[in-house]
């Protein structure tokens, strides 16, 4: 049977979480882990909460165990100061950042200068790592409805930097934001997109 994270979130047992993380990050690559494994179990425990079959305590708790996970791989990856920077984060208001900073973890295993910025940044958090980073690319995950007025409002605020960058986004609700390009639901496939396209000179 696969690591059953929604088990482990309900023992509250740190040794047993971090067992069935482990299992599962050993398994397959980080981009098989992530598609196949991660991401479902993240809906499943969404759901779990929503049912009420866990709490709010353990759905932090697993959230947390997967968040140092994914961080340890993302720290593992070849770091680049040279080539093209990639601005990665979510937008103000906006918190649940596993699935984009897994996201931001294939494109640096993928060799992206990654700048990762995080959950909740203000639109002036972005403009200034665009400029003080001379970024070529940002990527705005917009994974819920009440995250498309501010991610508009990083997408504008990017359109006004020079030089340019192009500006990206992700997540369920990424075709809502006018004036940048919507990334496949696929986190690996996405971070593919991203890396040839800034690898083709791109922007």
């Amino acid at each position: 049977a696969e690591p059953d994270l929604v088990a482990a979130a309900c023992s509250l047992d740190p040794q047993l979480l971090w067992s069935v993380i482990d299992r599962a990050f050993n398994d397959a690559p980080f981009e098989q882990v992530v598609e196949q494994w991660l991401l479902p179990q993240l809906v499943r425990l969404g759901q779990a909460w929503e049912s009420g079959e866990i709490s709010v305590a353990q759905e932090h708790f697993a959230s947390a165990g997967l968040m140092r996970a994914v961080s340890a791989v993302y720290d593992a990856a070849p770091h680049t100061s040279s080539g093209p920077v990639v601005l990665v984060g979510l937008p103000r208001g906006a918190r649940h950042e596993l699935a984009i900073f897994c996201f931001a973890t294939c494109l640096r295993r993928l060799g992206s200068a990654v700048v990762y910025l995080g959950a909740a940044s203000p639109e002036d958090a972005w403009r200034d790592g665009a400029l003080r980073r001379r970024a070529r690319a940002a990527v705005i995950g917009v994974p819920a409805a009440y995250g498309v007025p501010p991610a508009q409002a990083v997408a504008d605020q990017l359109a006004s930097v020079s030089p340019p960058l192009s500006v990206w986004t992700g997540g369920s609700y990424s075709a809502a934001v006018r004036g940048a390009r919507q990334l496949p639901d696929s986190v690996a496939a996405a971070a593919r997109i991203l890396h040839r396209s800034l690898a083709a000179g791109g922007t």
